[in-house]
């Protein structure tokens, strides 16, 4: 069977991702209507589907969940604040990470850093799957999982490529960013002896590494992401977890997984695919997650409201400096609460509370500013059973906006509203009473850490 005409890493293909049961897997594709299908856990599916046949992209259309969100990279901390050196002079620890596979999703990686080299000038390095890098046949399978893009390299493909003048001639898979290559250093970095004194956290441990690929046009559109920011699709970061734990099994060595990127979308509690993947896969022995908690707070970026009883609507006051910045927003809210949303823009126009509607997207033309607001409702979101309003800026005018939210019905008045990560969305767009708490990231905020 052909799983896909061309490459889903095309801009051309659409991902979903789909829940399914085991026992259902050819009704799975069925339903998809297509065999271009990757199955990277017992109980989420990645659906590569033509783009052309799901535009425009809407919640009326797809499910939230089913939408792969956008993650960025989180920032890099220093290796004194670790605490890996005091740990190497404690010798009954003797944690070095012999025998320990750590995999690696994040930028990818400098293959011929003296960093990840034995003694003897050979690559620690097991795998790297560069999912940048299009080949003209799929990659080999890996204990069950089928890469469906990008090119898979082996450690002995690596070092016939140390042995080579020019490595890159040869492998050309690199690390343009830095940021996956500074996280490796800090996670399996060899010893050394030069001042200052450097190691990473498990300097004998071996590593497999997945490069992402940039995410895709139609998504960073759809939650308006800027093109020139880091940002990278939760479907490949679940291909690459299977990925990883693939060359686990061909190993039979325990696997750490470390991510090196979050996402401020979800509702926070733990349960998007990726973190459901994570957390499945944390209840097995010989599997462990290390992610961030994000660099989110102090952006005022959330905001939390416990709306008195008596209290007609909270007047959320959201600060637009500069004009024309498109951007996505999020309410969320327990699966007892109701909410409707109106607005005031920053020139006075009122729009009244927009009713809920169920199975539709509102759209709201401003007069006095060329701006438009996208409102969908979701009573029950299908991956969280949580009530979720999702908005969408476009051009919107800059100064204060007033974002009325109304109890529709009516239990604790609690909700959440989050903002985009930092590095999706200027500095001048904020919450004039945001809230510090809850801001770790996806999937940081799953159940499993």
């Amino acid at each position: 069977m052909i799983p896909c005409n061309t490459s889903p890493a095309s801009e051309d293909y659409a991902d979903f991702i789909v829940r399914y049961s085991p026992r259902a897997v050819e009704s799975l594709y069925e339903l998809a209507g297509t065999t271009c299908v990757n199955l990277v856990s017992q109980e989420f599916a990645i659906v590569h589907v033509p783009l052309a046949g799901v535009l425009p992209l809407s919640l009326t259309r797809q499910t939230y969940s089913a939408i792969p969100k956008l993650y960025g990279l989180q920032d890099t901390t220093a290796l004194e604040s670790a605490g890996i050196l005091p740990v190497f002079s404690q010798p009954n620890l003797a944690s070095t990470g012999q025998g320990v596979l750590i995999g690696l999703i994040d930028t990818g990686i400098d293959y011929t850093s003296p960093l990840f080299r034995n003694p003897d000038g050979t690559s620690r390095i097991l795998s790297i799957w560069d999912q940048t890098r299009e080949n003209e046949s799929l990659p080999p399978p890996v204990a069950g999982f089928q890469p469906f893009f990008g090119t898979v390299y082996s450690q002995e493909d690596l070092n016939r490529a140390l042995a080579a003048g020019d490595p890159f001639s040869i492998i050309p898979a690199t690390d343009t960013n830095g940021h996956g290559t500074f996280l490796a250093g800090v996670a399996a970095g060899n010893q050394a002896s030069t001042l200052p004194a450097f190691s990473g956290a498990a300097p004998d441990a071996s590593l497999a590494v997945v490069r992402l690929k940039p995410a895709k046009q139609y998504l960073r559109d759809f939650f308006a992401v800027p093109a020139d920011a880091d940002a990278y699709q939760e479907n490949d970061i679940m291909a690459a977890a299977a990925f990883l734990l693939g060359i686990a099994g061909q190993y039979q060595m325990p696997l750490v997984l470390c991510l090196g990127a979050g996402t401020s979308q979800g509702s926070h509690s733990g349960l998007s695919p990726l973190s459901m993947q994570l957390q499945a896969l944390s209840g097995t022995r010989g599997f462990a997650c290390v992610t961030g908690a994000g660099n989110e707070t102090g952006f005022g970026r959330h905001y939390f409201s416990r709306l008195p009883a008596n209290q007609e609507f909270d007047d959320v006051e959201l600060r637009i400096a500069a004009p024309g910045k498109d951007f996505s927003m999020e309410l969320w809210a327990d699966a007892s609460e109701l909410y409707t949303l109106g607005f005031v823009s920053p020139s006075g126009e009122v729009i009244e509370r927009i009713p809920l509607a169920v199975g539709q997207e509102t759209t709201l033309s401003f007069r006095l500013d060329a701006t438009r607001i996208f409102i969908s409702y979701q009573l029950t979101e299908a991956g969280s059973g949580r009530f979720l309003a999702f908005l969408r800026f476009r051009g919107p005018a800059p100064g204060i906006w007033h974002i009325r939210v109304y109890p529709a019905l009516y239990v604790t008045g609690q909700f959440h509203i989050w903002l985009p990560l930092q590095s999706f969305l200027p500095d001048d767009i904020r919450f004039l009473r945001p809230d510090p708490d809850i801001t770790i990231t996806d999937p940081g905020n799953a159940l499993c850490f």
